[in-house]
């Protein structure tokens, strides 16, 4: 059954729709099903839709929380073996 209907913000990591949903969806992978309808703002990493699906509304393209735990602060030391505290840090790529 495809009756369900939700009006509101919905934040998850992943979201699929199947029924009607008006408002704003939160995450990073949305997936609008045959059944289901979004009707409002998708803020996601990527999303799809299944031929039957439908979407109106504005879509808004968010970094995936994977891309972002990729990187990491790397402290910089003190080439003269000082013990105080690191002087600086630098963001790199894993």
């Amino acid at each position: 059954m495809h009756a369900g209907r939700v009006e509101g913000e919905l934040n998850a990591p992943e979201i699929i729709i199947d029924g009607d949903v008006e408002g704003t969806c939160c995450a990073a992978t949305l997936d609008i099903l045959e059944h289901g309808e979004l009707r409002g703002v998708s803020r996601c990493g990527s999303m799809s839709i299944k031929r039957g699906g439908l979407f109106f509304g504005q879509s808004e393209q968010i970094e995936n929380k994977a891309t972002l735990a990729s990187e990491r602060v790397v402290p910089i030391k003190d080439t003269n073996n000082d013990k105080s505290k690191d002087k600086a840090t630098v963001k790199t790529s894993a």
